[in-house]
């Protein structure tokens, strides 16, 4: 559903797709293979296990010093966003975090490999056994530096890339929600149905991707609503050129801007306004005081 590079992840229901020079594929065969890790993480692995999110043995040998920072994000995320845990046990479905090789130019990427909420996976690239914090914090500044990533606050830049991913499956769960509604149900079915029409693997890749960007773009429509309504006119500052590439990415952009950064764009505060109306959202609400230059 989304990736953290310079490609974009594209799936479907028989597990035949590619993200860039990534294979989906073999990261969906491995996962099969991919026990529960035995590390403990200070009880954040089991904290998480019991919100059925499974830390997987694949992340053992990631850098402590990246992964341990990570692994409390999403234990924070979780506690944030109570639904994204809630959802996982009212559907009797789990959410893997594990790593596998993703080629050089995608640090991360958040799996669905179905039409249902199954089949749901945040990947780290192995790659990143070879690196270390400093590394890390030193690629996400260059990134944002460069206009391409969303700002971070600066003990934040590790957790960048796990937000951003933890932000597409907002957007999943968000997308699960809307199945509950009357509008929402019957664009779920037409969705469906044209699944079924489908003949080829490639045809049903290219279908899931692009309901999952009209989504997504529903979403963004309406957090820009809010934005006018709130702080007035955007400026191109609010959202990261990854993010200006697609309405997933952009998503995924605000969200991580949002929960990595005390001080966001005004066009995250307007994401934080949106997740408080469409999500149970525990802690203090958005502070919708303009930001100043």
């Amino acid at each position: 559903m989304g990736g953290r590079g310079s490609c974009y992840l594209n799936f479907n229901n028989s597990n035949n797709s590619t993200a860039g020079d990534v294979d989906i594929t073999s990261i969906l065969e491995n996962t099969n293979e991919d026990k529960d890790t035995l590390k403990k993480y200070n009880g954040k692995t089991e904290k998480l296990k019991n919100k059925n999110i499974h830390i997987k043995e694949s992340t053992d040998n990631l850098p402590e010093d990246v992964f341990i920072p990570n692994i409390k994000k999403i234990d924070h995320l979780t506690r944030k966003y109570v639904e994204t845990s809630n959802i996982l046990k009212a559907k009797n479905q789990e959410m893997a975090v594990r790593s596998d090789r993703l080629g050089t130019y995608t640090e991360a990427c958040f799996i669905s490999s179905s039409t249902d909420f199954s089949s749901l996976q945040i990947v780290l690239n192995k790659d990143l056994k070879h690196s270390n914090r400093k590394r890390v914090e030193e690629n996400t500044q260059s990134q944002i530096d460069s206009g391409y990533w969303m700002k971070s606050d600066k003990d934040q830049l590790v957790n960048q890339t796990i937000t951003h991913e933890f932000g597409h499956y907002v957007q999943r769960v968000l997308m699960e929600k809307d199945k509950q509604t009357k509008n929402g149900n019957k664009e779920y079915s037409d969705f469906i149905s044209n699944v079924k029409n489908c003949t080829t693997p490639k045809q049903v890749a290219k279908l899931v991707r692009t309901y999952s960007e009209y989504k997504a773009t529903k979403y963004f429509k309406q957090i820009q609503r809010i934005h006018r309504k709130e702080f007035g006119k955007e400026s191109i500052e609010d959202i990261s050129r990854y993010g200006r590439e697609s309405n997933r990415e952009a998503f995924a952009e605000l969200f991580a801007n949002l929960n990595t950064c005390k001080n966001p764009t005004s066009l995250a505060k307007s994401m934080s306004i949106f997740l408080d109306k469409n999500f149970i959202v525990k802690g203090p609400k958005v502070d919708r005081d303009r930001i100043k230059n």
